[in-house]
């Protein structure tokens, strides 16, 4: 279960700054950054990808959930490159 680094603080209206990485390590951290994040390309998405990380119960949903996340992340180019 690696935790993601996203970029901004969407509160703030900062999009890429590194000094404000954020780490999502649950669904609910998930959830919660897309719900503050006002300004993207399409409201309809990112309504579509907190439905989908609200209503995951199942292993299977949740891995879904996150791998959507993770690609309105890129969509959105709000996704720090993984440290290794």
């Amino acid at each position: 279960r690696p935790e993601l680094h996203a970029q901004g603080e969407p509160k703030r209206g900062i999009r890429s700054a590194p000094e404000t990485r954020r780490r999502i390590g649950t669904l609910d951290d998930a959830v919660r950054y897309v719900s503050e994040h006002k300004k993207g390309r399409d409201l309809a998405d990112r309504k579509r990808v907190i439905h989908q990380l609200e209503n995951a119960r199942t292993r299977e949903q949740m891995l879904d959930a996150i791998n959507t996340f993770r690609a309105w992340l890129e969509a959105e180019d709000l996704l720090f490159p993984t440290i290794g």
